[in-house]
């Protein structure tokens, strides 16, 4: 990487407190699609194998959470920020910031966050 020294660990320090944040907000998110899972009988019903999926508006979706952590592991899923490389972690910040804004906001949207 050419980039200069400083900048680079700017890049990093901003990666790391952005993934601690999307650590937390999944939690969250995470948390809130269990207390629904565990209250919805039709949810129940298809865990058991015994109905088509339900569609529920209030479940907060994390797929953009995952594709942030997907690429910050070079494309494994399951690496944790420290754990991944600095090149794959900056690579990954833009879409760990997109995460983010977009967890906010759903968690907003529901009531979880305000």
């Amino acid at each position: 990487m050419n980039t200069p020294a400083p900048f680079v660990r700017t890049l990093l320090q901003s990666a790391y407190a952005t993934f601690l944040d999307l650590d937390l907000l999944e939690r969250l998110a995470m948390q809130h699609n269990h207390q629904l899972m565990v209250a919805c009988p039709n949810t129940q019903a298809w865990l058991r194998g015994k109905s088509p999926e339900p569609k529920n508006p209030r479940m907060v979706s994390l797929r953009y959470a995952t594709a942030a952590r997907k690429l910050a592991g070079g494309g494994r899923l399951g690496v944790k920020a420290a754990e991944a490389r600095e090149e794959d972690l900056i690579e990954a910040l833009p879409a760990a910031l997109k995460a983010r804004t977009h967890l906010l906001a759903e968690l907003e949207k529901v009531g979880v966050w305000h």
